[in-house]
């Protein structure tokens, strides 16, 4: 799964198979309570994939909401394990990025990114699951032009306030 459709496309013309998302979000809301997209149950249904790996662009990794949209999916698919493969924040921003830069190297690049993908724990909290997100791109913070620096210092600081708020 791919948070943009079009940026799923780049996958898909090598091969993968997949499912391209407006955004990273994986449910809908009914009321108070949340439920996986229909096209990702279907999707899940008609395929029986043996796992799901959810790319998300690179600046999810100064992005609460993906945590939770993540640790949503994953505890909803069980038994199915969830991986979401790492784009460094430094860049590209994308999974189309990424392939204009590495132009026929991408699937290698592609293979690299899924063999390292972080496995998601249906049991930790989404506040534990995105700490490890930015352990994860922490070298990668220091790649950061002065401005993505200051952007992503100030999505972190507001970041740490959404969590403190959360229940």
């Amino acid at each position: 799964m791919f948070e943009g459709e079009f940026k799923y496309l780049s996958a898909y013309e090598e091969g993968l198979a997949g499912l391209g998302l407006p955004s990273f979000f994986v449910y809908c809301r009914e009321g108070d309570t949340r439920r996986l997209l229909p096209e990702i149950r279907d999707a899940i249904k008609s395929v029986r994939p043996e796992k799901i790996f959810f790319f998300g662009d690179s600046d999810t990794a100064t992005n609460l909401q993906f945590s939770a949209s993540a640790l949503f999916l994953t505890q909803t698919v069980r038994p199915l394990e969830v991986y979401l493969p790492r784009l460094s924040i430094a860049g590209p921003k994308g999974f189309d990025e990424l392939k204009s830069q590495h132009n026929s190297a991408f699937a290698s690049e592609l293979d690299r990114l899924i063999s390292s993908a972080y496995r998601v724990d249906p049991d930790i909290s989404y506040l534990l699951l995105h700490r490890d997100l930015i352990a994860i791109a922490q070298d990668d913070f220091k790649l950061l032009v002065p401005a993505l620096a200051s952007k992503h210092k100030e999505r972190l600081l507001k970041l740490c306030a959404q969590a403190r708020l959360q229940k």
